[in-house]
């Protein structure tokens, strides 16, 4: 006969009263009855001491050294009965809550690596600096001689990125990356043949295109290719969306294929703002009216800030940086914007008198060049600061008359627009619009120092006249906007290649003018058709 099959079964109980009965029941349940035998009560050791046997006794019990004799032979005798099923009294555990069985349902995941580090988080970063310290560990674990401590580097933030890049492109890509890596062509079927991907060094797929002889970085001649229908994208386009002070759909694909081509990018990046809280609590409902035909100045090339408008927005409060609690003084913000590229520029101005606004105005002639014709409102700043040019005019000529003539030659033409009638300045109006767009996501109601406010205004002019010149995300003939007011482009240049840079932009803004530029001017963007007044 077999030996007897002795099992321990180490129970561990739950503090909870609901969860104790069914811990129980199925720890009973796994012991077989098979393996259970009822012995006579004086053949068990450990009921010896219970009898009154004393401890000195215990020295020579052969019985309490080596236990019942029937554990030492290899057949059980006749007296030693098998056990029955535990009984339900004895164990109230076994008994059912309710007379149907119970059902036992496995549940599987399909959920990857990819998945589980994706939805950690809905930020970016978080997920790139949790992969990267995973990397790490990896990595000191298999090299403990070289072990790298301290803050991340941007080489294992790119690492964490690329690995999370291939693994979304594989997943939705499967096909097209393992023909590209086996050698083979892509099925003539795929979304994205037309963009005849490759895979580069590091296994990531990027667009081939045909601008490999361009001036563009790398990642702009060859964005990588993400699907549309994956939250790494989102997480991506919510990124930019953020950094960039919460852009329309439009500009944020435009920055967004510097690096990377979503597939239907224009859809996700409308999704992404359309979802985005803060655009959403600060977005105005607008009233639109007709719109009229454009001044000469509006469709005739001509060089930048050539002809100009002025307005002023504000006032925006700022404090002292030295004191915690002090006077706020109010400044405001003068916008400068051409009228023929839509080029802007901001500077801060103390206060609404003439003398500021003409301070703020040699300003802007010393950075951007002189002005032939200037647009204004009605503003009774921006009427004597006209005046006091044509006092100086009118000094000059009568003291110096070679002055006199080079005033004569580079005279500034100002003009207003009639008196309580912003909509004829719409160029400006939507520029001051388009600041306040960026100022309040990213302020709120902070304030903020002299030196703070100025960085934060020049930031939203970098971004602004980052703009496309056309309303197309797509590649464009047209320079940035940056080109033409005189900003160094972000590409590397040779030393030749970069006293023509400049001339180069002026003279594709010119030949592209009277054709795309035009068109898109001539359609209404608005509405074609006169609507009531507001009620």
């Amino acid at each position: 006969m077999d030996p007897v099959k002795l099992q321990l079964c180490e129970l561990w109980w739950s503090p909870s009263f609901l969860l104790q009965p069914e811990m129980t029941k199925c720890r009973d349940s796994s012991i077989e009855t098979n393996d259970l035998y009822i012995r006579e009560l004086k053949s068990n050791p450990s009921d010896l001491l219970s009898l009154g046997l004393q401890t000195e006794s215990l020295l020579h019990n052969e019985g309490w050294w080596n236990g019942p004799s029937v554990l030492q032979s290899d057949e059980l005798p006749e007296t030693v009965c098998e056990c029955s099923d535990p009984d339900e009294d004895y164990l109230p555990e076994l008994k059912s809550k309710n007379s149907k069985d119970d059902i036992v349902l496995t549940l599987s995941s399909n959920k990857t690596f990819f998945d589980y580090i994706v939805n950690r988080s809905n930020r970016i970063l978080t997920v790139l600096r949790i992969l990267s310290f995973l990397f790490r560990f990896i990595s000191n674990c298999r090299n403990p001689e070289s072990k790298r401590k301290g803050s991340l580097t941007s080489e294992e933030l790119t690492e964490a990125e690329h690995y999370l890049i291939k693994q979304c492109q594989f997943e939705v890509f499967s096909a097209e990356v393992t023909a590209m890596i086996s050698g083979d062509n892509i099925s003539n079927k795929s979304k994205i043949l037309n963009l005849s991907p490759f895979l580069d060094n590091k296994g990531v797929m990027r667009v081939g295109g045909r601008l490999e002889n361009s001036q563009l970085p790398y990642s702009g001649k060859h964005p990588i290719i993400l699907p549309s229908k994956c939250k790494l994208i989102e997480m991506i386009v919510r990124y930019y969306h953020e950094k960039y002070f919460h852009l329309g759909p439009q500009h944020l694909l435009f920055q967004i294929r510097q690096k990377y081509w979503p597939i239907h990018g224009r859809n996700v990046c409308r999704k992404i703002v359309h979802n985005c809280v803060v655009c959403f609590k600060v977005k105005p409902k607008e009233h639109s009216q007709k719109m009229g035909n454009l001044p000469k100045e509006r469709i005739t090339p001509d060089k930048v800030f050539s002809s100009t408008g002025i307005d002023l927005c504000g006032p925006f409060l700022i404090k002292n940086k030295y004191q915690r609690k002090g006077p706020e003084i109010k400044v405001y913000v003068c916008i400068f914007i051409c009228l023929v590229t839509k080029a802007i520029h901001l500077e801060i101005i103390s206060d609404l008198t003439s003398q500021s606004l003409i301070a703020t105005f040699k300003r802007f002639i010393s950075r951007r060049g002189k002005c032939h014709k200037i647009f204004s409102d009605n503003g009774s700043n921006m009427v004597g600061a006209n005046r006091a040019l044509r006092d100086l005019n009118k000094l000059v000529r009568d003291r110096n008359e070679s002055l006199y003539a080079f005033f004569a030659e580079e005279n500034i033409e100002w003009s207003f627009i009639p008196p309580t009638s912003p909509n004829w300045g719409g160029l400006w109006e939507a520029n001051i619009k388009a600041f306040k767009y960026h100022f309040k996501r990213v302020a709120g109601n902070s304030k903020f120092s002299y030196e703070e406010l100025l960085t934060l205004t020049t930031q939203i002019e970098a971004i602004l006249n980052s703009r496309p010149l056309r309303l197309s995300a797509y590649r464009q003939f047209l320079p940035q906007l940056n080109s033409l007011v005189g900003l160094p482009a972000q590409r590397n240049f040779t030393a030749t290649k970069l006293f023509s840079c400049d001339g180069c932009a002026y003279m594709r803004f010119l030949i592209s003018f009277d054709s795309p530029f035009l068109d898109a001017l001539a359609v209404f963007s608005r509405t074609a058709h006169a609507l009531g007044a507001p009620k």
